[in-house]
């Protein structure tokens, strides 16, 4: 945070601002999350079960890339700021990665598709969005003046770019239809093309807006204790703690939203469902944030937790007694959106929580390794969900040139979004079951 002393908030200009950049990466990242399998699958011709473990491996390295693009961050010096000059630096070229991104050449063979599918890949996700990304959230601390500043722009950011995902997710079928549909490798180079544009322009607003405050430099005995990465992580890693948060990250991010496209179109019969789906699993997420606190402080952190494992374990369990009918899967994932919700909305108090335990058993502060390691975790999850996915399918035998696919690939996506969720949310509730945490506040 800023060592402004002034107790001012942000003005509601520059809180839009900062959230507008935001919004952007959900035209960009939150339709790679949620269409770039189907993309490869039914477009390109590339099998699930690659573009499964491909994503995998770069979200991987994704981790790693994380803590690099922090450092170069911390280590640079600029007229309008570290976290600013970046998030200029990167914009454009995230914008020209997506496009590249579904321009995969439609006459080249097939191992040819696989290499540039996994270089744009690997320079979207791991070189352009983590630079971008990291630099934009870490702007947050260099423009707010209060933790009440951060807490309102937080919130509103939270909203907005929910509403955008959703937005985006409820237009895009319909949209590509009018371009050409699925199969048709220039609608979706369309696609990308306008929203690569849009994320563009809305970024700008926060390059050009939102500035950052001046900090004050570090004490040579700060910057000593930041070179002592290295034993502190080992300790880290020693705590009990640690390892039920950092599978609470992993699992909250393992979700199979990529799948949605698919059983949308084949299992529920309407491609436009998927929209749907996306917002029976986020609004409740939404709609739970008002009142999480109050019911923290009335039942405690860790029985909170405890009940949404349960929550996020019935969606699973409701979908499964009709997997083929709308009103069970919506239903299941509603559930399921308030114990993530849950999850969502405390999850990052958890690693505050794992650093003042730490202080207070080992005498040290290990902010930055709690808070860098657990986000390898994030990455981790979102690539094993993705790849889960594609290898799912490819079990299945998926066919992208089929109009209406086999029964066991009918089963595959039902035992996914259902067994699947049953696996994920019980584990949710058995790292929260171990974890000695349990603050009120």
């Amino acid at each position: 945070m800023s060592q402004l002393t002034k107790e001012k908030q942000s003005s509601m200009g520059t809180k839009l601002a900062w959230c507008a950049g935001d919004i952007g990466f959900s035209c960009s990242w939150g339709v790679v999350t949620s269409f770039l399998t189907m993309y490869y699958t039914d477009s390109v011709g590339l099998s699930a079960a690659f573009a499964g473990t491909m994503m995998l491996i770069c979200r991987l390295f994704d981790g790693v890339s994380d803590l690099i693009a922090g450092a170069i961050i911390e280590k640079t010096n600029s007229k309008i700021g570290k976290c600013r000059f970046w998030f200029c630096v990167s914009m454009l070229p995230l914008a020209i990665s997506m496009i590249l991104l579904f321009s995969v050449p439609t006459g080249a063979s097939l191992m040819a598709k696989e290499v540039y599918a996994f270089a744009t890949y690997f320079f979207m996700g791991v070189i352009c969005y983590t630079m971008a990304n990291i630099a934009y959230n870490s702007l947050l601390s260099r423009f707010t003046y209060s933790s009440q500043d951060v807490v309102s722009v937080s919130t509103m950011r939270t909203f907005l770019s929910i509403a955008a995902s959703l937005g985006v997710s409820m237009v895009f079928m319909s949209a590509l239809a009018k371009f050409g549909g699925i199969a048709d490798a220039k609608a979706w180079r369309t696609m990308a093309i306008i929203l690569a544009l849009i994320g563009f322009i809305l970024q700008m607003f926060t390059a050009i807006f939102v500035k950052e405050h001046d900090i004050k430099d570090q004490t040579d005995q700060e910057k000593k204790e930041k070179r002592k990465v290295l034993p502190i992580f080992l300790l880290v890693l020693k705590n009990k703690n640690f390892w039920c948060i950092l599978i609470e990250y992993l699992l909250i991010n393992a979700q199979f939203t990529s799948l949605y496209a698919y059983y949308a179109r084949d299992v529920l019969g309407n491609a436009n469902y998927v929209g749907v789906m996306n917002m029976a699993a986020l609004i409740p997420v939404v709609a739970l944030q008002p009142v999480l606190s109050k019911l923290v402080r009335k039942f405690g952190k860790r029985r909170i937790m405890l009940f949404a494992g349960v929550l996020a374990t019935l969606q699973g369990v409701i979908v499964m007694i009709n997997p083929y009918s709308a009103m069970f899967v919506l239903t299941g994932m509603v559930i399921g959106g308030l114990g993530r919700g849950v999850f969502m909305g405390l999850v990052f108090t958890l690693s505050a929580d794992l650093v003042d335990d730490i202080r207070k058993k080992n005498k040290i502060d290990a902010e930055g390794v709690c808070y860098s390691t657990t986000s390898i975790g994030t990455k981790i999850g979102s690539g094993l969900g993705t790849a889960i996915v594609g290898w799912v399918l490819a079990l299945g035998n998926y066919n992208a040139t089929l109009e209406i696919q086999a029964g066991s690939t009918l089963t595959s996506m039902t035992m996914l979004l259902g067994v699947g969720s049953i696996v994920l949310g019980a584990g949710m509730f058995v790292a929260c079951y171990f974890m000695d945490i349990n603050k009120t506040e």
